[in-house]
C-alpha cells in the first residue's frame, strides 16, 4: 500500500462528509475567496496556533474542490499530498477558465487577540 499524507487524508474526509450539496459556481466562488483569505491571513499571523493555520487550509482547500467540483475542473485528491502544490495547480486551472481567487489587493493580516 502506498503513502498517503495525513494532511490528504483529513481533506478526504471533510469532503467526503460535507453535508451541503454542490453549490452555485458564484457561491462556491465566494467562500472559496473568503476561506483563501482568511487562510492567507492566518499564515501571516504570529500570534496564531498551528491547528488554526492547519484548520483554515482545510477549509480553503474543501472550497477550492467544491467550486472546482462546480466549475467542472477535474480534481486529483492524491495530489493534496503536496497541498500547496495542488492549490496552486487548481487556482491555475480555474484562472484558465477566468474564474480568478486572487484578489487584486493583498490579504489583511488578523488582529491579535
Amino acid at each position: 500500500m502506498g503513502h498517503v499524507s495525513m494532511y490528504r487524508e483529513l481533506l478526504s474526509t471533510a469532503v467526503a462528509h460535507e453535508e451541503a450539496p454542490v453549490t452555485p459556481v458564484g457561491s462556491s466562488l465566494e467562500l472559496a475567496i473568503d476561506s483563501r483569505e482568511r487562510m492567507l491571513g492566518y499564515r501571516g499571523w504570529t500570534n496564531g496556533s498551528a491547528q488554526q493555520r492547519l484548520a483554515s487550509e482545510l477549509v480553503y482547500d474543501r472550497a477550492l474542490v467544491n467550486l472546482c467540483a462546480a466549475s467542472g475542473v477535474d480534481v486529483d485528491m492524491r495530489r493534496f499530498d503536496h497541498p500547496q502544490q495542488a492549490r496552486e495547480r487548481l487556482e491555475g486551472a480555474l484562472a484558465s477558465i477566468g474564474i480568478d481567487l486572487v484578489p487584486s489587493a493583498p490579504p489583511q493580516k488578523r488582529p491579535a487577540t
